[in-house]
């Protein structure tokens, strides 16, 4: 979209039409491949606008499945595979802040009067030789508080 001095940027949608008797399509956002040795594969960057205000709030992201008559859609994040000694790592954290730090919440969502509500699992994974991962849950340190 374009740059606006005085007013709101226009929007940008990118999407594959609707689908009446059959499946919609997909959109599917990638960057290239290298085959040269000892480089990164391109990165691929989703971030909601900078609000420099004196009271703003940065922009929002937000990722979120398809519904479904019958069950949700899924999220699936996950870090790229490897054929040498180690995955990619996920890393989910708040950003800092010059005063405080933002929340992180994990959690299921409320279930109907009779449903139930979903699982929490953390689990590190398994294997039939090597050390299987450790679980670490902390809070940080507070040298006056």
């Amino acid at each position: 979209s374009g740059i606006a001095s005085s007013g709101s940027s226009g929007d940008v949608m990118v999407g594959s039409g609707q689908a009446t008797n059959g499946e919609a399509g997909t959109v599917s956002i990638m960057v290239g491949e290298t085959t040269l040795a000892s480089t990164t594969g391109g990165m691929l960057t989703l971030q909601g606008g900078n609000s420099a205000g004196a009271t703003s709030v940065g922009g929002p992201v937000s990722i979120t499945a398809g519904d479904g008559s019958n069950e949700g859609g899924l999220v699936k994040l996950q870090s790229g595979t490897s054929t040498g000694e180690s995955t990619g790592t996920i890393l989910i954290a708040t950003g800092e802040g010059s005063v405080s730090s933002g929340d992180l919440t994990i959690r299921t969502a409320n279930a109907a009067t009779t449903g139930r509500t979903g699982a929490l699992t953390f689990s590190s994974g398994t294997t039939l030789i090597g050390d299987s991962g450790s679980l670490s849950i902390g809070s940080g340190l507070a040298t006056q508080g």
